[in-house]
């Protein structure tokens, strides 16, 4: 099955999810990424994570959490048809809808630009529409994540995926640049990849 066609059915698939559903599994997995903050994570302090949109899993309160822990957080911004930065927020207050309609950091407010190598994600949390069983991750396809991950892949960043149990295990073959994740939080639990 090629990964075009796979994205196309996971998200007809995730489109006719009832939003109480999602709203319920999204409510989970925050927990479960705050069990995993309480396990692994809080002695990082850079945290780069994305805004939800549509019917990818709902980070906002696990966001939040992040934000009264004192955590430096990032979201991203895009720039152009390849690339995106990352810019930190103090509260959602510093949003507004950008490229794609999607609320991203208004950087018309001073927000600090993330400049790599200056200020390396220690977590990057990414929205992901389906995982294989290696855990390399199918992205909308624009590759913004992929081409970013390249820019700091000598770092040791954890690389972490909110996704849905039903869309883990996938069959298909990742390509070179694709992202290899370390953990993955669904709503059945918490995976991390034997390395």
């Amino acid at each position: 099955m090629t990964k075009k066609y796979l994205r196309k059915e996971i998200l007809r698939l995730r489109k006719d999810i009832p939003k109480e559903k999602l709203k319920e599994i999204s409510s989970i997995i925050n927990r479960n990424l705050v069990n995993l903050y309480n396990q692994k994570l809080k002695d990082f302090s850079i945290f780069f994570l994305y805004y939800p949109v549509g019917s990818e899993v709902d980070i906002r309160d696990f966001i939040l959490f992040l934000l009264k822990e004192d955590k430096e957080v990032y979201l991203p911004k895009v720039i152009d048809k390849k690339n995106m930065d990352f810019y930190r927020i103090f509260s959602f207050d510093n949003l507004k809808v950008g490229k794609f309609n999607i609320l991203e950091p208004d950087i018309s407010k001073n927000l600090k630009k993330a400049n790599i190598p200056l200020t390396i994600p220690e977590v990057l949390v990414v929205p992901s529409v389906g995982i294989n069983k290696d855990f390399f991750r199918l992205g909308m396809g624009g590759g913004y994540y992929d081409r970013f991950y390249s820019k700091i892949k000598k770092y040791n960043t954890i690389k972490i995926s909110p996704i849905m149990e039903n869309f883990i295990n996938l069959d298909f073959k990742e390509d070179e640049f694709d992202l290899q994740l370390d953990i993955l939080i669904t709503e059945k639990g918490i995976y991390e990849r034997k390395k």
